[in-house]
């Protein structure tokens, strides 16, 4: 008779990284081996191993993690566009970045992502991919405010925090944590229905900048109930 052996194995605890120094390609280990390992699956941990080591570390690597700006994003697109590489895996690899400067915030290691501002659009060739100016991120909100509140606080959110389209539709009132400063993403639109997410992957909470904190505050006062924001 066979008799199973069980081992039990202790998580490793997160320990910020307080380094200012700290290289992308630093940083992308830390984020992989403290995060994905832990709360994705094998074939997600792979998929993006793959995509830090054969795109974003040999283009990011060396630079400090605090000093990459908006600029340097643009320049990575257009590097992987003269590459030939196709625009799925650019557009993947420049989501992979958002996702991990996300988490970089969330631990304390800086205080705002570069990511912020970037739009993927379905567009042919080169356009496929746009990375929106300062000049061109304060028009948008300026007229969109002019437009509606309803628009503004719409663009503000997406810019804001990176959520898609159809993730802010299908955001409830309930799903904003202002005191943990939190939005929880569990759920989507699709063909004109609310769609409870199942995959792992897709359920998750989103830091809430500072700069929305009053305007999202000031909007959910008017919401009744667990409406729709």
């Amino acid at each position: 008779e066979r008799i199973g052996v069980f081992r039990l194995v202790e998580k490793p605890q997160i320990k910020t990284i307080l380094n200012k120094n700290i290289t992308f390609q630093q940083a992308a280990e830390y984020f992989l081996m403290n995060y994905v390992l832990h709360n994705c699956t094998p074939s997600t941990f792979k998929t993006y191993n793959s995509s830090i080591k054969s795109h974003l570390s040999p283009f990011f690597g060396k630079m400090n993690l605090h000093n990459i700006t908006q600029q340097d994003i643009k320049n990575f697109i257009e590097f992987k566009l003269i590459e030939k590489v196709s625009d799925k895996n650019i557009r993947n690899c420049v989501t992979l970045f958002g996702t991990m400067f996300n988490k970089f915030m969330e631990w304390g290691i800086v205080e705002s992502s570069p990511y912020n501002g970037i739009i993927n659009l379905k567009k042919p060739d080169k356009e496929r991919i746009k990375v929106l100016s300062e000049p061109e991120i304060a028009l948008l909100v300026q007229t969109a405010k002019e437009r509606s509140q309803v628009l503004y606080m719409f663009i503000l959110i997406i810019l804001s925090t990176g959520l898609k389209r159809a993730e802010v539709f299908a955001l409830k009132k309930n799903d904003i944590n202002l005191k943990n400063k939190k939005i929880s993403v569990n759920k989507t639109l699709y063909m004109g229905k609310i769609i409870e997410s199942k995959v792992k992957t897709t359920i998750r909470e989103v830091d809430i900048p500072e700069n929305i904190i009053f305007e999202l505050k000031q909007t959910l006062k008017d919401i009744p109930g667990n409406d729709f924001i």
